[in-house]
């Protein structure tokens, strides 16, 4: 009977040690949840413009202190917001901000505020997909220019569709806006880039692995695809605006 009552305890035992280590590892996997984006509440947009908002006091050599009071804004709303203790703040704190400081808008500290740049066009698109460039006096003379909505420190060029063979992906005087600087093929995978091919064809296709590596496929809407390619530059579209 002793020997019955041992075992049982020792089961009673076990049944409880398992019953804690499960408790143990659910409460350490919600733990570990517990510090992901998700669970902590964290804003995309709001780590957005505490970004901006930080950025502005460094190139102003600002403080938060003599920005707030000239602003006529409680410091301790701004902080509690740069620090995380808040996600948002209200359009009025944004205005009495921008205002406070010269060249500032509401827009730009929200993140909302496009910049208008000129970018160089660098030719055409024709039937196939295929980039023809402006060289020389071979297009009558010059490149042309455009005015775009975009990041005045990134380095782009862009293309004009001419016809709409590339229907519907693509319409009559659309303009991509690509990268400059090349980047490696087996980093675009599945991405729309302008390539330029061993063969010196340059089109803009989406690139796909090939049969062996340094060997790509391209894809576009309305053409056949192209196996087992040489591509010798690749840059990313970075934006298609709509003619």
């Amino acid at each position: 009977m002793a020997e019955l009552t041992n075992m049982a305890r020792g089961s009673r035992n076990i049944a409880i040690s398992s019953t804690s280590e499960s408790r143990n590892l659910a409460f350490a996997i919600y733990r570990e949840a517990e510090q992901s984006p998700v669970m902590q509440g964290i804003d995309p947009q709001a780590e957005r413009r505490r970004a901006i908002l930080r950025k502005v006091i460094a190139e102003q050599g600002d403080n938060l202190t003599a920005w707030s009071r000239d602003a006529g804004v409680n410091e301790s709303t701004v902080r509690s917001f740069l620090e995380g203790r808040s996600n948002s703040m209200t359009a009025k704190t944004y205005e009495k901000l921008a205002r406070a400081r010269p060249g500032l808008t509401v827009a730009y500290l929200i993140g909302e505020e496009h910049t208008k740049r000129t970018v160089a066009v660098a030719g055409y698109v024709g039937a196939g997909d295929r980039v023809f460039t402006f060289d020389g006096d071979t297009m009558d003379g010059a490149l042309e220019e455009i005015d775009i909505d975009i990041d005045p420190g990134e380095p782009v060029e862009a293309v004009i569709v001419r016809g709409n063979s590339q229907y519907p992906s693509l319409f009559d005087r659309d303009i991509i806006v690509y990268r400059r600087d090349p980047v490696p093929p087996d980093t675009l995978i599945g991405k729309q880039c302008v390539v330029r091919l061993a063969d010196g064809r340059t089109l803009v296709k989406t690139i796909r692995r090939g049969s062996a590596p340094g060997f790509w496929n391209l894809e576009s809407f309305n053409a056949p695809p192209e196996e087992d390619v040489v591509i010798e530059r690749a840059v990313p579209v970075r934006i298609i605006v709509r003619g």
